[in-house]
């Protein structure tokens, strides 16, 4: 990560690709199923959805904040408290675990209510309730992917979630259909799907322990300098995915306000199945960006700037390549992917809608392309905040303009995806020209080994 950080980048980042686009499988593969049980179920998922995306936050924020704070330790090659904050980190997710079980199962009936659900919250419940009954077998898996990131080994994460997706394939129509189990049985289906990784990740570091890092309890011992490390960029990074979620109940607010029960059904559910191309779509960056913070980490322990502007610069070219390559994907083949979106669904009305909104929604992903490095440059420099406030600002932006349009001025419910659109484009154009002028301003402090921007 220090002698060849473009190498690195490349090196780490692609199994870290794989591993979140089969994860972001999940969603899709879910939703390809629900459809087949009627829009009323698909929707009552995208629901979840926001609460959802709550546990995924929380689980993408520490696995940013560990692979940081190790690979911090690790680049000023401090191995027993790269050791002890890998301990520090598993513990940590099985705290935050619990307590988002039980904060979750309390509150969603009156969360649900809270986004005019209407008719679909019995199908909402009834997913959510086991979804996040299994919230602590989400959380594991990524943050043991901080830990292998963190030390140069992401290539074992990515086989134990691609051996989750596998299962969760063969499952979802088993219980959904076969066991005639309906949205309850998609749900069972995806959490134990994640049993055999979890029970594989106990495997490779208490019983095979051939990591490089061992997060046991002998080399556990309390020090609230790591917890402040993994929290001070693993809350932010947390937070800005919370923001998200906030933000998309919002807009399903937002849209349930003009919209009848049925129209606004469809809506969602058209949400549902776009979003998940979409997110498919920038997971590429997502990999590259994530796999940055790490890298970026480690040179700052190392105290190198100028490895820290060039894989800056090599991340932002390599990204904005892959994205617009993408988005000329879903934009010249939006008819066939809404083919295969809408296959159970047998609706010509619905297919055409699910392909304007892919035709038109598809460029985001290219200003994603711009501001997702940015923004990791920041957590990878240990200002998680600012990073923090830069998702804030996307999501006032979005909420901002759709509000404008739908509410304001009267316009029709699509305007919400201008909102959308222009939202990241103002972000990518901040993000970026922040970026440059933090780290242009890097200082080290020779004492501590903190960076001073």
């Amino acid at each position: 990560m220090i002698s060849n950080p473009e190498k690195a980048i490349r090196k780490l980042s692609w199994p870290l690709t794989i591993s979140l686009l089969i994860t972001a499988l999940y969603n899709l593969i879910d939703g390809f199923w629900a459809s087949g049980l009627g829009l009323g179920n698909l929707a009552g998922i995208e629901y979840i959805t926001p609460l959802f995306l709550g546990i995924v936050g929380i689980s993408k924020g520490l696995k940013i904040g560990v692979a940081s704070a190790i690979s911090k330790y690790i680049g000023n090659d401090d191995k027993k408290k790269a050791d002890n904050a890998a301990a520090h980190a598993i513990i940590l997710a099985i705290i935050i675990s619990l307590f988002l079980t039980i904060t979750l199962l309390l509150f969603m009936h009156y969360l649900l209510i809270s986004m005019k659900i209407g008719k679909n919250i019995h199908a909402a419940q009834l997913y959510g309730n086991i979804i996040f009954l299994g919230s602590i077998l989400f959380i594991i898996p990524h943050v043991i992917e901080g830990i292998f990131i963190s030390e140069g080994n992401s290539k074992r994460i990515m086989y134990l979630i691609i051996l989750s997706s596998i299962l969760n394939l063969i499952l979802d129509p088993f219980f959904a259909y076969t066991l005639n189990l309906g949205v309850r049985g998609i749900a069972e289906a995806s959490v134990l799907s994640l049993v055999p990784a979890n029970l594989m990740i106990i495997y490779l570091f208490y019983i095979k322990k051939d990591t490089y890092l061992r997060p046991t309890l002998t080399n556990f011992k309390l020090d609230y300098n790591i917890i402040k490390d993994i929290l001070k960029v693993g809350i932010p990074s947390s937070l800005d995915i919370i923001c998200e979620a906030v933000g998309l109940a919002v807009l399903i607010f937002l849209i349930g306000m003009v919209l009848s029960n049925q129209a606004l059904t469809n809506e969602i559910s058209i949400h549902k199945l776009g979003f998940n191309i979409i997110t498919l779509g920038s997971i590429f960056v997502t990999g590259i960006s994530t796999t940055l913070v790490s890298i970026i980490a480690t040179n700052v322990g190392a105290k190198s700037k100028k490895n820290i502007n060039k894989i800056y610069k090599y991340s932002i070219k390599l990204c904005l390549i892959i994205s617009i390559l993408i988005f000329l994907i879903i934009f010249i083949f939006s008819e066939e992917i809404s083919t295969l979106l809408a296959y159970n669904i047998h609706n010509p009305a619905f297919f055409e809608e699910v392909n304007e909104f892919l035709y038109f929604i598809g460029i985001i992903l290219v200003f994603q392309g711009i501001s997702e490095p940015c923004i990791a440059s920041f957590e990878g420099l240990g200002n998680g905040f600012l990073a923090l406030l830069q998702r804030i600002f996307k999501q006032i932006f979005i909420i901002s303009i759709s509000y404008f349009f739908i509410i304001v001025i009267d316009s029709d419910v699509d305007f919400v995806h201008i909102g959308i659109i222009l939202g990241e484009l103002l972000i990518a154009l901040i993000s970026y020209r922040w970026s440059k002028i933090k780290l242009s301003n890097i200082n080290f402090d020779n004492e501590n080994n903190n960076v001073d921007t």
